[in-house]
């Protein structure tokens, strides 16, 4: 039996000095603060949302690498773990223990050859798998990589309707297409791992042009979509009577659970609402100058769709509910929250007027 220990970390420069590939794919920049609309009288905490600097961004080449599944860790030949890889970026201290990358397996099943890793931490979720994960192959080609020559491309064992068209889409559903699960280690004989193509829970313009190009980017459609999370939680208590007030505007109740292309819908979209979660992972597609509110509760205030939004060039807004509970720093909640009716019926009339 092995026994676990702690984790032994190394930076990306770390890896680098000891003889790891680094290919650039965006420069360090600085970033702007987003124009964007709230509602309401509770303010968006946009500074938790955006980082005032994005760091370099890039494709980390590996001779002799293990990847893990589901966190996405990439270990070195010496078992080392590069955590600017995954979701945590260098916040080691975020990682709890159940997170945490397990001792390499030397006796894993082994690709020979050179395999590109799109795998993200907790990627065989949607809301991850989508944008986190395969949004790394637009960190590759920017790096400039010939990925005709990949012998394997490595990603998260999801499985969905709409994953599996997102693949096709991006020319990755072919026989070189390795699904790794939860805790499953595979060895690689040569391993190009991009970064995530933003930060966590920040994304660049890359991941919605990734998206919009798979689909041949169509032109704004008229569809008002207002988007449903049945059977997940997290709904304001009015729900019913904001059916109503959006039923009013034209909007039609679109639950992406049962789309037959959910991409395509939301490419169709003038405008979406809905409450912050996965299922407005769609946005994504969006067309330029789209307008999306987010229905937020403030216990569950994360940046992932404000930042989703503002790198694909949506007009953005925001309605914060309360839930009479705490915000996390990490991790879902679910707990019911309520919104002024008021303040909402105003932000369905800015979402339509644009």
């Amino acid at each position: 039996m092995r026994l676990r220990g702690a984790p032994q970390y190394a930076s990306i420069a770390d890896a680098v000095a000891a003889g790891a590939r680094w290919h650039r794919a965006t420069e360090r920049a600085a970033v702007a603060p987003p124009d964007v609309r709230v509602f309401g009288d509770l303010p968006l905490p946009l500074s938790t949302f955006f980082a005032p600097e994005m760091p370099e961004r890039g494709v980390l080449e590996l001779d002799g690498a293990t990847i893990v599944g589901s966190g996405g860790w990439v270990l070195d030949r010496r078992g080392r773990v590069h955590p600017e890889l995954t979701w945590f970026g260098s916040d080691v201290h975020l990682i709890a223990e159940a997170e945490a990358p397990p001792p390499r397996d030397r006796r894993a099943p082994r690709i020979r050859g050179t395999a590109l890793v799109l795998m993200s931490t907790w990627g065989e979720h949607f809301g991850h798998f989508i944008p986190d994960a395969l949004g790394r192959l637009a960190v590759a080609r920017a790096a400039g990589l010939d990925l005709a020559s990949v012998d394997a491309v490595v990603v998260p064992a999801h499985r969905s309707p709409e994953g599996e068209r997102t693949l096709a889409r991006l020319g990755l559903a072919d026989d070189r297409l390795v699904r790794l699960e939860r805790g499953q280690q595979l060895r690689v004989d040569r391993a190009l791992a991009p970064t995530l193509p933003g930060l966590r829970r920040q994304y660049l313009p890359m991941v919605p042009h990734l998206l919009r190009a798979a689909l041949g980017d169509p032109p704004r459609g008229g569809r008002r979509l207002l988007v449903v999370r049945d059977g997940y939680g997290r709904e304001p208590i009015e729900w019913e009577q904001i059916e109503a007030l959006a039923d009013a505007r034209g909007f039609e109740r679109y639950d992406p659970m049962t789309s037959d292309d959910q991409a395509a819908d939301f490419a169709a979209a003038a405008a979406v609402v809905g409450v912050s979660g996965s299922a407005l992972t769609g946005i994504a597609s969006c067309a330029p100058g789209t307008r999306v509110l987010e229905i937020f509760s403030d216990a569950h205030l994360y940046g992932y769709y404000c930042t989703l939004a503002v790198a694909g060039g949506l007009e953005y807004g925001a309605i914060i509910g309360r839930s009479g509970e705490q915000a996390r720093e990490m991790g879902p909640n679910n707990a019911a929250f309520s919104l002024d009716l008021t303040a909402v019926a105003e932000a369905l009339d800015w979402v339509i007027a644009g």
